[in-house]
């Protein structure tokens, strides 16, 4: 946790601009009410506000993010930008997304860029706070109840309920009308639906669970009471040096898929529809949707400023956005990439390449760095040069070069040949004798019975033989299949579990994609 040495910062909040009933209003510090989504205020309960470039019907909205090629600290920033925009793209919910001293690369005086920008990106998708925060007027730790405007009296009714804990599902507040959506069965938002629409989230306390009087925001105290430690949703306001947080929090991601389920707020596919994709577009300020720079004059801070107008009633999409920052804050620039690092192999929610995490594991290894052009292509087959490289680094090290070749070895793998140190190396460890008494066959593909061996040979030594195979575990792998054994012994090391349907698939060949599982579970990488 946090120690009292550590200064908080609130993250500004955004400055809001939307066309309402035809005419266009500046929503200020002093009047702005946002709730779980930006233009929500008292008149307007019940607004979603979409990312730009939602018309009430798409499949996908893309939103160009772009570095000011004027501001300062422009080279410094794009890395952690590209990380957030990865962090948006897969939408993937965490638990103990706040890391502290030793478990981040954060000077202890500094702020993390990374981390503000991804709550300020969240602002420019649409995003409000969910916690009352500094526009309500309240201070203290009275920012942190669950966002609401102030009822028919006027004031808000603040009272923590039994368990002390503010923003909780117990808390009292007599008339203050709720603007944070909840999720219906539990009002935990440590916790996300499959399904994400008005079938599963609410505004309406009426549809609170039995026992809360609330809605419950995501609030790291509130996270504590329920169990999920160190964890608080990106888009509360507030910030630590020292803090990183740079992963979504499950409400985070169900604010913006509600929004997604479209103006209808049905997940089912109606044509409203849309998922989100954000995309890089470099230091420029072409063809951007969203701009960040640093600007003094626009901030003391950090703050998404937008400009909006309505797609459908009670449906607002988001026309401008730019992200300010102040450069006499102490910034740390995170300078470690954690976005895809193949072109083809991309982690979009809802469409997540199957193989992504084990890929983006072999490439950060160093083991591959693909096949060209940014690409993995994962759905290319492996040939047994290319085998051999994968194999040998595997065993010895991503920093591991072989010897000369001979090119003595094998009569269809001269010395000139690309990989013929690794082939030769390959049969020195005795891992292959070749395809055949005096080839190696190198630019053949490999097959799913082949890599068994080559795998378990690599894991084991050249002397290793595997158990006697039952031929019981695969319908396609009899007891007297040539490389039963080998296969059958590959899944008792959880390092495959088949092709699908009961099968191995043992005659098809291995793609790339295929290969990186098979290397990551072999040498535990």
């Amino acid at each position: 946790m946090y120690s009292a040495n550590k200064t908080f910062i609130r993250k500004f909040r955004p400055s809001v601009l939307i066309s309402l009933a035809g005419a266009l209003f500046s929503m200020t510090a002093g009047n702005v009410q946002a709730g779980a989504y930006l233009f929500a205020d008292e008149n307007n309960l019940d607004i979603i506000a979409h990312p730009s470039g939602y018309t009430g019907s798409a499949s996908e909205v893309t939103v160009k993010v772009c570095i000011n090629p004027s501001s300062a600290n422009a080279g410094a920033m794009e890395t952690p930008v590209r990380n957030v925009i990865a962090t948006y793209n897969a939408l993937q919910p965490t638990t103990g997304n706040l890391l502290f001293g030793a478990d981040n690369n954060i000077p202890g005086s500094a702020y993390d860029f990374e981390s503000v920008t991804l709550h300020e990106m969240g602002h420019c998708l649409g995003l409000a706070h969910p916690n009352a925060a500094s526009e309500s007027g309240l201070s203290g730790g009275n920012t942190n109840y669950t966002k609401a405007t102030r009822g028919s009296d006027g004031v808000f009714n603040l009272d923590p309920g039994n368990d002390g804990v503010i923003g909780s599902g117990d808390d009292v507040r007599g008339d203050d009308e709720n603007l944070h959506w909840f999720r219906i069965s539990n009002n935990n938002p440590f916790t996300i639906a499959d399904v994400v629409d008005a079938t599963t989230y609410a505004r309406d306390l009426l549809q609170l669970p039995a026992g809360d009087s609330f809605a419950a925001n995501a609030d790291r105290s509130v996270g504590a009471l329920l169990g999920a430690t160190d964890t608080e949703a990106v888009m509360q306001q507030g910030t630590f040096n020292d803090e990183a947080q740079r992963t979504l929090n499950h409400d985070d991601v169900a604010t913006l898929r509600y929004a997604m389920s479209g103006v209808d707020e049905s997940d089912s596919m109606t044509g409203d529809n849309y998922n989100i994709r954000l995309v890089y577009q470099g230091i420029t300020s072409t063809d951007c949707d969203i701009s960040l720079q640093f600007d003094n004059n626009k901030t003391g801070f950090a703050q998404c400023t937008v400009g909006g107008d309505f797609v459908a009633t009670d449906h607002a999409v988001i026309t401008t956005a730019n992200i300010y920052f102040n450069d006499t804050a102490n910034w740390f620039f995170n300078d470690v990439y954690t976005g895809p690092l193949f072109d083809d192999v991309q982690n979009v929610y809802p469409n997540k390449y199957w193989a992504y995490d084990f890929i983006q594991t072999l490439g950060a290894s160093g083991i591959t760095s693909g096949c060209g052009n940014n690409n993995y292509c994962p759905e290319d087959p492996v040939t047994r040069a290319e085998m051999a490289v994968f194999l040998e680094r595997g065993i010895n090290g991503s920093a591991y070069a072989p010897p000369a070749a001979s090119g003595t070895v094998f009569a269809d793998v001269p010395q000139s040949y690309w990989a013929a140190d690794w082939v030769e190396q390959l049969a020195s460890d005795g891992i292959t004798g070749g395809c055949d008494a005096s080839n190696y066959c190198p630019d053949s593909n490999v097959t799913r019975a082949q890599m068994a061996i080559f795998l378990l040979r690599s894991e084991h030594g050249s002397s290793y033989a595997p158990p006697a195979a039952s031929g019981t575990q695969f319908a396609d792998v009899p007891v007297s299949y040539w490389a039963a054994s080998w296969i059958e012994q590959l899944v008792a090391e959880n390092i495959t579990s088949g092709c699908g349907g009961g099968n191995y698939c043992p005659d098809n060949n291995v793609t790339r994609a295929e290969m990186a599982v098979f290397l990551v579970r072999t040498f535990n990488l």
